[in-house]
């Protein structure tokens, strides 16, 4: 199977095989369609899991068990929780 690729993907796929992130062509397609394929597939169980999930969020909030959060108070727990553990933000 041949693909022509527009140029900056292309230049995306050598730069991803020359940094080590894929041995070589197939390997990095293969995974970005299984990435897609499993993009796509929704099943059943995953709108059930979601709908039950959505229902205790709607049942938290009507019982006022929630917390505020914006988004510089997440990066700042997520980079306090990093320093924690020795590790760089």
């Amino acid at each position: 199977m041949n693909v022509l690729l527009k140029p900056e993907l292309e230049k995306y796929v050598t730069e991803r095989i020359s940094s080590g992130d894929f041995p070589d062509v197939s390997a990095l397609v293969n995974e970005a369609l299984e990435i897609m394929r499993d993009k796509e597939v929704f099943s059943p169980e995953h709108m059930a899991y979601l709908k039950r999930e959505i229902a205790v969020g709607i049942d938290q909030l009507d019982r006022k068990q929630f917390s505020e959060y914006d988004a510089e108070t997440i990066i700042a727990e997520g980079r306090e929780r990093l320093a924690q553990n020795g590790k760089k933000a």
